[in-house]
């Protein structure tokens, strides 16, 4: 996203994606704010990817366990953990 965006434009993307599930209401501003959030974690996915990890982005169980409850996480491609946590990470 910072590729394409100026400076400023990404940090007020950042403030905006910056924000608790709790704050979402299904208002036009919330549902704005949930977009921008899952555009900064998908472009933090693809920069891991990008140097070389496997990478997910996934929401916490139960979904109040955080008010921010979603995560990114992942290992690097040349040492996975084993398939079982894998498969239990991603819900295989």
């Amino acid at each position: 996203i910072s590729a394409v965006l100026s400076s400023e434009n990404y940090d007020a993307l950042a403030c905006a994606g910056d924000f608790s599930e709790v704050s979402t209401d299904g208002s036009k501003q919330g549902t704005l704010r949930r977009l921008a959030k899952c555009w900064l974690e998908h472009d933090r996915q693809l920069w891991a990817e990008e140097k070389g990890f496997s990478c997910f982005v996934c929401r916490m169980e139960p979904p109040t366990a955080s008010q921010k409850n979603q995560i990114l996480f992942g290992w690097p491609r040349t040492s996975p953990p084993e398939q079982a946590v894998i498969d239990a990470l991603t819900h295989s």
